[in-house]
């Protein structure tokens, strides 16, 4: 919980009105993969992202429910997430604020260089 993983799955159930605590949400700290609980029925459902989705579409393993991609109604929603430890950043605003700036920073450089890497 508090995840990436979990705060994406949240807005992506918030923005077609499902309440998230009904929903049971289980994390894989089994030595079991999520593909092969999936594979076997164990789990209804699995938030995975390249190549997972991919290898599981090759060996035709469940089925896609939601896939983002330019032009979806999805894309509106947050694709990454940038938190912070709120007593980490009580304790070091200026830390806090110039590694907030250099993510913004390199968002901007590879949104303005898509097809070159980036000159740093």
């Amino acid at each position: 919980m508090g995840s990436g993983h979990h705060v994406f799955l949240a807005s992506m159930a918030a923005y077609v009105a499902l309440i998230l605590e009904k929903i049971s949400i289980g994390s894989f700290t089994n030595r079991r993969s999520p593909r092969a609980l999936l594979a076997e029925h164990r789990v209804d459902a699995l938030m995975a992202f390249p190549p997972i989705p991919q290898e599981l579409r090759r060996k035709n393993i469940g089925r896609v429910i939601v896939k983002q991609r330019r032009g979806s109604t999805m894309v509106s929603i947050l694709c990454c997430v940038v938190a912070a430890n709120r007593e980490f950043v009580r304790q070091n605003p200026v830390a806090t604020k110039r590694h907030f700036r250099a993510i913004l920073k390199a968002t901007d450089i590879c949104a303005l260089s898509r097809n070159e890497p980036p000159n740093i």
